[in-house]
C-alpha cells in the first residue's frame, strides 16, 4: 500500500496511558487511532485458526515484525481510504528493528510521543485496570516492563536523533496530560486546519437560513471545498426527548439533562465532521445549551456543563473559528412547539446578553451580526467577507456593518 502520510506513535510502558490519551485526544482531532494490542486481540478472535498469533497474544509476547505488519495493513488501508488526515499508532514500535520495516511499508512517523510514567504508578494502574481479553497481573506486568526497559532506550535515541521525540509527563491526572498533548498537536505542522463558522443566537435569528444558504455558496462556487454543514443539533434532540419548551424554561431536572445531551451530541458531531472537511458551517454550537442552562436552570446546571471535558474541547475550538452572534430580528419570531421561543422583548434580549456574557467570560471572540442586515445574499457576503480574512475574530466584539 501507499505509505500514510500522517503518521504518529505512541510508545511508553503498559500502564502508562497510551490508550487512554489516545482514545481522547484523535476523535477531538478528527484522527484515527489504531492500538496495536487491541488490533491484535481482534485478529486472534476473528481467526482462531492462527494459533501462534493467539499464543503470542495469551502470553503477552511480540508478534513477529512481518506478521505484524500484515496485521495492521488492513486497518491502515482502511483509514486511509476513509480520507482520515492522520492516523495514531498507540503501541507502536516495540523493539528497534520494527521500525525499518514499518517505514518501508507505510511510511516514517511524524512524530513519536513517549508516554512517560514510572515504574510504580503504571504497575498500579495495569493492576486496577479490568480489561477482557488482557492479562494483567503483577508477574505479566514485571516481564513486560522489564522488556520495556530493555527495549525503549534504542527506540528513544532513533527518534532523538531525528527530532521527531515528544516526552509526556504521564504521572499527572489524565486531563493534565491530556491538555498538554492536545496543545503540543495544535502546534505542530500536521495538525489539520479545519476552518469552523458557528452561527448562534436567540431562537428565529436566521442561523438555519444563513447556514443553509453558505452551504449552497460552497456547493456552487466552491466546489473543491470539503464543507460538513451540522445542522440544528438541538432541534433534533429535543424532537427525540419529548421535552417541551415550557419544561426548559421551567428548568425541569429533565431540560437539564437535554442540554447536557445537545453539547456531547454537538462534540461528536464535530468530530465527525472534522475526519474529513476543512470547512465546518455549524447552526448553533456547544455554548447554546450553556446558555440555556444558565438562563433558564441553576448556576450549579451551567457550572457543571462549563467543567466538562465536552464544553472544554469545544470551547477551545470556538476561540479558533469564526463565531457569528445574530441578533435577534422580532419579525422571524412565529409560534413553536419545539424551541423555546421568548415570549417577551425583555425576555429575547436577556438570552441574547446571556449568550453575550459568556462568550465574553470564555474568552471566545466573536461578530455581531446585526439585525438590520436581512437580505439572504448580502449576509452570505459578510460572512464570506470575514472568512477571506486573516483573523476575522481578531477583536473581542464586532458588528458587521
Amino acid at each position: 500500500m501507499a505509505t500514510i502520510p500522517n503518521l504518529v506513535y505512541v510508545i511508553g510502558c503498559p500502564g502508562a496511558g497510551k490508550g487512554s490519551l489516545c482514545s481522547k485526544v484523535a476523535p477531538e482531532l478528527g484522527w484515527a487511532h489504531l492500538s496495536v494490542g487491541d488490533e491484535l486481540r481482534r485478529y486472534v478472535k476473528a481467526h482462531p485458526e492462527d494459533t501462534a498469533i493467539a499464543d503470542c497474544v495469551q502470553q503477552t509476547k511480540l508478534v513477529p515484525g512481518e506478521k505484524l505488519a500484515e496485521i495492521m495493513e488492513q486497518p491502515l488501508r482502511a483509514f486511509k481510504n476513509q480520507g482520515y488526515h492522520a492516523v495514531i499508532l498507540d503501541g507502536f514500535p516495540r523493539r528497534a528493528d520494527q521500525i525499518a520495516l514499518f517505514d518501508s511499508k507505510f511510511g516514517t512517523p511524524r512524530h513519536v510521543f513517549f508516554m512517560d510514567c514510572p515504574e510504580e504508578l503504571a504497575k498500579q494502574r495495569v493492576l486496577e485496570r479490568q480489561v477482557l481479553g488482557r492479562m494483567d497481573t503483577a508477574e505479566v506486568f514485571k516481564r513486560r516492563h522489564a522488556e520495556f526497559c530493555t527495549n525503549n532506550p534504542e527506540i528513544v535515541r532513533h527518534y532523538e536523533a531525528q527530532e521527531k521525540l515528544i516526552k509526556i509527563d504521564t504521572t499527572r491526572p489524565i486531563e493534565v496530560s491530556h491538555s498538554e498533548i492536545f496543545a503540543v498537536l495544535s502546534r505542530l505542522s500536521l495538525f489539520r486546519n479545519v476552518t469552523s463558522v458557528y452561527l448562534i443566537g436567540v431562537s428565529a435569528t436566521g442561523k438555519t437560513t444563513l447556514t443553509g444558504d453558505l452551504a449552497k455558496h460552497f456547493q456552487e462556487h466552491e466546489p473543491e471545498r470539503h464543507v460538513a454543514v451540522i445542522f440544528e443539533v438541538a432541534r433534533e434532540l429535543v424532537l427525540s426527548s419529548g421535552v417541551k419548551p415550557e419544561q426548559i424554561r421551567a428548568g425541569e431536572e429533565s431540560a437539564m439533562k437535554l442540554q447536557k445531551q445537545i453539547l456531547e451530541t454537538q462534540l461528536e458531531r464535530e468530530n465527525e465532521a472534522r475526519t474529513k472537511a476543512d470547512l465546518i458551517l455549524s447552526d448553533r454550537s456547544g455554548i447554546d445549551p450553556v446558555v440555556f442552562a444558565t438562563k433558564y436552570g441553576s448556576e450549579q446546571k451551567s457550572r457543571a456543563l462549563l467543567d466538562s471535558d465536552a464544553w472544554k474541547v469545544l470551547r477551545e475550538r470556538m476561540t479558533r473559528s469564526l463565531v457569528i452572534l445574530c441578533e435577534p430580528v422580532m419579525e422571524w419570531f412565529a409560534e413553536d412547539s419545539v424551541r423555546v421561543v421568548p415570549e417577551s422583548l425583555k425576555e429575547v434580549y436577556e438570552v441574547h446578553d446571556t449568550f453575550c456574557e459568556i462568550l465574553q467570560a470564555q474568552g471566545i471572540s466573536f461578530m455581531l451580526l446585526k439585525r438590520s442586515i436581512l437580505e439572504r445574499q448580502e449576509r452570505v457576503d459578510l460572512v464570506l467577507k470575514f472568512l477571506q480574512m486573516e483573523e476575522p475574530h481578531a477583536p473581542k466584539t464586532a458588528a458587521l456593518l
